[in-house]
């Protein structure tokens, strides 16, 4: 590969002066081109050829004769067998870099077979360095090999990415991937390593590069670094860390500690500060006040309110309560490393009468920062507050509960209390409202105690909200109220069963249902409660129309447990109505109607609801059964009576009468014989 003319030797070993010829792929050298030697063992005869053609063979024979042998030869394959794909890779030197030459460049070639070759270095795909040939043992197994170049200074630079060349045979040629750019400009970070804050500070320092090194400076004089570092990534680039252990005292000084990375080779450096202020955010810390409850503000003699400083720094903090300074006997300071706790200790009464309260943090690493809290609350504004008596409590049994509905409350803690007679008979039930811009709502419930349920009791709900204000329901007047009953018939077929529709009102009313001293199980009942807290119930009885029209008796009894009072009401056939007894009018026929017909009828009208007896007297005699019909409705008994015509001219009067067990006896008699005439 670096001569332009090469010669091959070909060795016969025999005493006899053999002639040598040369056969190049089949065709005879021509003889200007071989020249021979002899001694007493062998005959050495040399071919010479071009670079060029030698190249292109791929086999040479060498052929001896002479007449006390056979012809013999021997052929050589000069072009090598077929050759597997090498894996080619290039990379950096970490070994080299250790020991102070950091430009060399590493080509590993694996996988190759046994074929001399030879590798070269490139830089942007033109070669840099001389070929370095490499000549492997034959055999049948794949071998690798490692090559290494320094890179020369002219082209440690910036545009430039190197890649491995490997000529294997005179035409096969392999190339790794490009190394990229290795020749970068240092770069570094420095951070402070998370420890104890009372303890020894550690800064952490990272450089990046081709070679970079570092180097510690504080106050223009260069520290020892307590651990150092080195490492190469799989793209040529190098890294370095560094930390140094600074002394608690010399940290929280204030000083400026500066990490200096630099690349001699590119001439290159950069750096980077850090102190006790800069090693963490210069932003003012966020600040949380929280104050005590509106339930501790009212059922304690002294309250805390506490600060929470989110900051690393060990920050002083003070309070001011409307403006003036809390003096330092009341506060109280607590320290980890995320925050500064501060307490301030106040009487209720004195906290009653604040306004707003300010907790201030100052430290020299960020600007002074406070926040203010208004403790005294927006102005509120009126609330709407009723009383009333919870209806599902009493369907649960419990029907001495009331419920204190509060509205249109604005963001602003309260305690509710319930009162009898406009004295406080609970304990103050606290409510904490989410602070929003909305109005709001809330309810709160109460058991009458046993010893407050009379009539002479009404009953109300206090609001306090915020320190002073307070707000007062209506009363809802006397809900303690004896039971009152009320007992109907229902309107229905006088045939069929009938409905008996009791009501009872009060406190708590009970209805049951009594018929001959057996209790009766209603039909339906209903239970309701009105806006003034009273409690109506109704209830309705089926009674079956023979039993009704029986004359039994039935019974509503109303009894509220709660006042040990019961009310009843009575009903039955006759007193479920008018027991008066009915109005009656008769119809008789008209003397046309007795003057041209054989027979007349002559009718009454019973006004009334019952089934009553109706017997026709006729001059004083009762009229047989089998002339006299009957017809009822709703209101009325019809009853008509048929006569001759001629029996009716002789009568004088006729009589109606009706009778029932609901009502005493009533009769109408109408004279028939008309007015005497002279």
């Amino acid at each position: 590969m670096s001569t332009s003319e090469v010669t091959a030797t070909c060795l016969v070993h025999t005493v006899f002066d053999a002639k040598v010829t040369w056969m190049l792929d089949g065709r005879a050298s021509s003889s200007n081109t071989v020249s021979k030697d002899r001694n007493t063992t062998h005959i050495t005869n040399n071919v010479r050829v071009s670079s060029n053609q030698w190249k292109q063979l791929r086999h040479v024979t060498c052929k001896a004769e002479h007449k006390c042998f056979s012809p013999t030869e021997k052929t050589v394959n000069v072009a090598g067998p077929e050759v597997a794909t090498p894996s080619v890779e290039i990379r950096r030197s970490l070994p080299d870099l250790l020991k102070g030459d950091g430009a060399v460049l590493q080509c590993d070639i694996t996988n190759l077979s046994s074929r001399d070759l030879y590798v070269t270095f490139q830089a942007n795909d033109v070669d840099i360095s001389d070929k370095q040939y490499v000549e492997l043992p034959e055999g049948p197994d794949l071998q690798s090999v490692s090559r290494r170049f320094t890179v020369p200074q002219s082209h440690q630079r910036k545009d430039k990415s190197f890649t491995c060349k490997v000529n294997q045979g005179f035409i096969r040629s392999f190339k790794s991937d490009s190394t990229g750019n290795i020749f970068v400009d240092p770069s570094v970070e420095l951070l402070l390593a998370p420890s104890e804050d009372s303890g020894p500070q550690t800064l952490l320092c990272s450089g990046w590069g081709f070679n970079p090194q570092i180097k510690w400076v504080s106050e223009s004089r260069q520290r020892s670094p307590s651990t150092h570092d080195i490492s190469m990534s799989a793209d040529g680039r190098v890294a370095v860390t560094s930390q140094l252990h600074i002394p608690q005292a010399e940290w929280t000084s204030g000083k400026v500690f500066t990490c200096e990375v630099s690349d001699r080779s590119l001439n290159k450096k950069v750096q980077k500060e850090i102190n006790f202020c800069s090693a963490h955010s210069s932003v003012p810390p966020s600040i949380h006040v929280e104050t005590p409850s509106f339930k501790t503000v009212m059922s304690t003699s002294e309250v805390t309110a506490t600060c929470l400083v989110h900051t690393v720094f060990d920050a002083k903090v003070t309070w001011m309560l409307d403006g003036r300074a809390s003096s330092s006997n009341t506060v109280s300071k607590d320290r980890n490393t995320t925050h500064v706790t501060s307490n301030v200790r106040v009487s209720s009464n004195q906290w009653k009468q604040l306004r707003h309260v300010t907790c201030k943090a100052e430290h020299k690493c960020f600007s002074p920062t406070e926040k203010t809290v208004n403790v005294a609350g927006p102005e509120v504004a009126t609330p709407s507050v009723e009383i009333r008596r919870s209806l599902p409590d009493l369907l649960k049994g419990d029907g001495a509960v009331l419920q204190c509905d509060i509205t249109n409350l604005s963001s602003c803690d309260l305690y509710v209390t319930f009162q009898a007679n406009d004295v406080d008979i609970s304990d103050k039930q606290y409510v904490e409202l989410p602070e929003g811009p909305g109005l709001q709502s809330v309810s709160r419930r109460f058991t009458v105690p046993q010893n407050h349920q009379r009539k002479d009791k009404s009953f109300t709900c206090k609001v306090n909200q915020g320190f002073v204000r307070s707000f007062k329901s209506d009363s809802t007047g006397n809900i303690f109220v004896d039971p009152s009953v009320e007992l109907l018939l229902a309107p229905s077929e006088d045939s069929g069963p009938q409905t008996l529709l009791c009501s009872g009102w009060g406190f708590n009313p009970q209805i049951k249902w009594v018929s001959e001293s057996q209790q009766r199980s209603p039909s339906t009942h209903d239970i309701s409660m009105s806006a003034d807290g009273r409690v109506a119930v109704t209830s309705q009885l089926h009674i079956p129309q023979a039993e009704w029209t029986s004359g039994k008796v039935f019974t509503c009894e109303v009894s509220d447990r709660s006042l040990n009072k019961k009310v009843q009401k009575e009903i039955n056939f006759c007193s479920a109505h008018s027991s008066v007894p009915p109005s009656i009018h008769v119809e008789t026929p008209s003397f046309k109607t007795v003057m041209s017909t054989s027979e007349v009828t002559a009718t009454c009208l019973v006004h009334t609801v019952f089934d009553a007896k109706v017997t026709w007297m006729l001059d004083g005699r009762a009229s047989s059964n089998n002339t006299v019909s009957k017809d009822r409705n709703t209101t009325h008994v019809t009853n008509n009576v048929r006569v001759s015509s001629n029996q009716w001219k002789q009568l004088r009067h006729v009589t109606c009468k009706a009778e029932h067990k609901c009502f005493s006896p009533t009769e109408k008699t109408v004279n028939v014989a008309g007015r005497t005439t002279i």
